[in-house]
């Protein structure tokens, strides 16, 4: 069966095109092999949404038919419980319903500049500065700020220290925040010097930190990801040396297995509703799709080898993983039954788009 797949994939990379550009199918395919595109299911899972060049296209999740495409939209951060989602635009953060695409309304700004959310599963909203120094707190069922907090410097002859990715945990009291470190030298071939990048465990009140945990690959990482209970987190590994690719902790920062690969290939990670598994979409370099139980720090399932995967995703009844393959096709597997220790039922692809 994933032979006869592989075999089709080649055939609609070479002929088709998921969304029809106004010059004809094939234009920007060889484009859009490099663009990473999302597929994300609805709240009750009927109908799965896919960003492509031309806009969103909406698919019936049963039947695989395209329903319609909603032309110069494209979707941004959703909400965990998946009825909305954000966008950063000229530095405002802007609310819009997940499914009609609408604008419902913007944030209370007051003078602030957004320059990156980052969605916390207690619904709360982080924001960075465009110096990235501070980070605001922002209720989401409001849209007003509940506070900000300066927790990095800009210095004009020492050491800075600027923030990556910033996550309020459960209590409130702590955010998992990836930090840098790094001083600017009179050298025009290499004007910044790293002195360390890191994340950690932090007060938020305090700034003190709690535990500090992993060395980064990048002093911007965007390749920390909280779970969707915010029970784990999983961040890249340091040295992308193709053994470990991801490691995965607990939200008190224990380290509880490794995810082999290249870490630099890793194009998405997406949680179970329930944060009993984990999904691993790997691109160009490394090509695959693999099934993580959490629990047990166990590989369940590969779904694709060889082939490059933009994103997957998890239905919310825990049935079906969508997958955008090569930027060109959509894969639906059924996974009904990965639940059960019992079950042996192999995972196939029940539908291809288009």
């Amino acid at each position: 069966m994933m032979k006869k797949l592989l075999f089709l994939s080649v055939l609609l990379f070479c002929g088709s095109s998921l969304f029809a550009s106004p010059n004809g199918l094939y234009d920007v395919l060889w484009w859009k092999w490099f663009k990473t595109y999302e597929c994300r299911f609805t709240p009750d899972d009927s109908k799965i949404y896919v960003n492509g060049d031309s806009g969103v296209g909406i698919f019936d999740t049963k039947t695989g038919n395209q329903d319609t495409i909603i032309s110069g939209v494209w979707y941004g951060t959703a909400s965990y419980d998946g009825t909305k989602y954000y966008k950063v635009e000229n530095g405002v953060i802007r609310e819009y319903d997940f499914l009609t695409l609408k604008h419902i309304r913007d944030f209370e700004m007051n003078g602030n500049y957004v320059k990156e959310i980052f969605i916390s599963p207690n619904k709360y909203i982080t924001s960075l500065d465009s110096n990235r120094i501070s980070y605001t707190l922002w209720d989401s069922e409001t849209g007003q700020i509940k506070e900000t907090y300066k927790l990095g410097n800009i210095s004009v002859d020492g050491v800075n220290k600027t923030v990556g990715d910033v996550y309020f945990l459960e209590d409130k009291e702590r955010i998992l925040v990836s930090m840098g470190e790094w001083k600017k030298v009179s050298n025009p071939n290499n004007p910044i010097i790293i002195l360390s990048r890191y994340i950690a465990i932090i007060n938020s009140k305090t700034n003190e930190i709690i535990k500090e945990l992993e060395s980064l690959q990048s002093l911007y990482t965007s390749k920390l990801f909280l779970s969707k209970s915010g029970k784990y987190f999983v961040c890249e590994n340091a040295n992308s040396d193709g053994k470990t690719a991801l490691k995965v902790y607990s939200i008190e920062g224990d380290l509880l297995f490794s995810v082999p690969g290249w870490s630099s290939s890793v194009s998405d990670i997406d949680f179970s509703s329930d944060d009993k598994f984990m999904l691993v979409s790997f691109e160009i370099g490394a090509d695959k799709v693999e099934i993580w139980d959490l629990d047990k720090g166990i590989l369940k399932k590969k779904l694709f080898d060889q082939t490059t995967t933009a994103s997957c995703e998890f239905s919310s009844n825990l049935k079906y993983i969508a997958c955008a393959i090569a930027g060109v096709n959509i894969y639906l597997f059924d996974i009904d039954g990965i639940s059960s220790t019992e079950t042996n039922k192999e995972i196939q692809a029940t539908i291809t788009y288009p």
